[in-house]
């Protein structure tokens, strides 16, 4: 577009200048909101609450402070360890303790662990019997050995009442009573002898069977402790006081008799010929006197003497061995 008394010439081109954002914040909902900077002192309106908000220069107040970095290392809480006390039973914990022992519960984790209580670490340590052992396999893990106790009295009392029944049916009701009553007192014998085996009970014979089982679990095998098996199985005996056992003398290795194999070292893997022992020196041959020489000369020129040498016999051909139809076909 020209106006009136403008050259082409002194037409500038149209640029745009581009307005700087001022960020506001709504007062009712609190949503950001980018503005002009020329709408500066208007009102416009929020896009999510559609309130009216004054477009206004942020203060220095308003403006993010300069936080400058800080390298050093700042001590926490945990750094610090301090005793505490157990929030629910009150015990009191040492310095980096977090698990209570009186009643089980962590602090940090915030919940409890009744396997980890004193009690129960106590009582897992203690040693068990083989019948003991058993009944802790045997027991659900929700029942306890008091329910056990308790379950089996009522057995034993039902099958009491059985045998007198039954007695009083086939015996009369003096006799049948009287013979249902000592089959009770055996029953009830049976059970108390059970209980007290099987831990549920005191038994006052329980140590005994502990050191009696323990030393019967050592006699059994002996095992070599460098190799982790079995040596030998040997049960052992009570020495009597002033008497030692003799070192059972360890037997020699027998050796082959025969004079080319007379070599420990004879390894059949490898190529190389076997060792041979070797030959006996020989004896030396004692040499004859001067006399002998003259005596034998005198004698063998002398024509009296008949002659003493005989025709060599013929010799033999060697027996033929089972090898040699093999030589003979080669």
């Amino acid at each position: 577009m020209i106006r009136l008394g403008e050259s082409l010439s002194e037409l500038k081109p149209f640029t745009h200048e581009p307005f700087s954002m001022i960020r506001i914040t709504c007062p009712c909902c609190g949503v950001g909101i980018k503005a002009e900077d020329r709408l500066m002192g208007q009102d416009v309106r929020c896009p999510k609450c559609l309130s009216p908000v004054k477009v206004q220069s942020p203060g220095k107040a308003d403006l993010a402070k300069i936080v400058e970095p800080n390298y050093e290392p700042q001590t926490q809480e945990d750094d610090q360890p301090k005793a505490i006390d157990c929030p629910k039973c009150g015990n009191h914990l040492r310095i980096g303790e977090y698990l209570c022992k009186r009643c089980g519960y962590h602090v940090k984790l915030e919940a409890f662990f009744e396997v980890l209580t004193s009690e129960a670490l106590a009582a897992g340590t203690e040693p068990k019997t083989k019948m003991e052992r058993w009944l802790e396999t045997q027991l659900h893990e929700l029942s306890t050995p008091r329910d056990f106790m308790i379950i089996s009295a009522l057995c034993a009392l039902f099958f009491c009442l059985v045998a007198v029944v039954v007695g009083r049916i086939f015996a009369g009701p003096l006799i049948g009573t009287i013979l249902g009553l000592i089959a009770s007192a055996g029953i009830a014998l049976i059970w108390y002898v059970l209980m007290q085996r099987l831990g549920v009970m005191n038994d006052p014979k329980r140590e005994e069977r502990l050191v009696r089982e323990r030393n019967n679990g050592l006699e059994k095998v002996v095992r070599d402790p460098g190799k982790g098996r079995v040596v030998s199985e040997q049960r052992s005996k009570p020495v009597p006081v002033g008497v030692k056992e003799k070192a059972s003398a360890s037997p020699e290795p027998q050796m082959l008799a025969i004079p080319e194999y007379e070599v420990d070292d004879i390894d059949l893997f490898s190529d190389a010929p076997p060792k041979r022992a070797k030959p006996t020196p020989a004896r030396p041959v004692s040499s004859p006197s001067p006399q002998k020489e003259t005596a034998t000369r005198a004698s063998s020129t002398s024509p009296a003497a008949p002659s003493t040498h005989r025709p060599a016999a013929p010799t033999k051909k060697p027996a033929p061995k089972d090898d040699d139809w093999l030589n003979d076909l080669l």
